[in-house]
């Protein structure tokens, strides 16, 4: 997988740039004779739903709605729920802390009890 990172994050990437992208990498394939097979060469933003990685997403994302994913130590299942995120902190170690949507309770969770967290689309 080839990854593009632009200088203008918060822009977002347009369709003019994923068009870009595969102009570009189609000529280098070509040129460095990729292959005889045929295959399709897709490029892609992560969209609105993506999918929260580390620290920096976190950061980047905090007033966002998300769906996480996290298994506290002492509890046996893993739980899901969906809220805005409030707040990333970095220091005595990463934590989010997410505002519950359907209940307005307050959850402060460590980045190493999530499991998966993807920003929901709000319209």
């Amino acid at each position: 997988m080839l990854r593009l990172v632009l200088d203008r994050p918060d822009e977002g990437i347009t369709l003019a740039d994923c068009e870009a992208v595969s102009r570009q990498a189609s000529a280098v394939l070509d040129v460095a004779d990729f292959g005889r097979a045929r295959y399709t060469l897709e490029v892609s933003s992560p969209g609105l739903d993506r999918e929260l990685y580390g620290p920096k997403d976190y950061a980047r994302f905090v007033g966002r709605l998300a769906r996480v994913t996290f298994q506290a130590p002492e509890a046996k299942t893993k739980r899901t729920i969906t809220g805005r995120l409030e707040s990333f902190r970095e220091e005595g170690g990463c934590e989010i802390e997410v505002r519950i949507a359907d209940t307005g309770e307050r959850l402060v969770l460590p980045l190493s009890q999530i499991q998966k967290a993807r920003l929901e689309i709000e319209l």
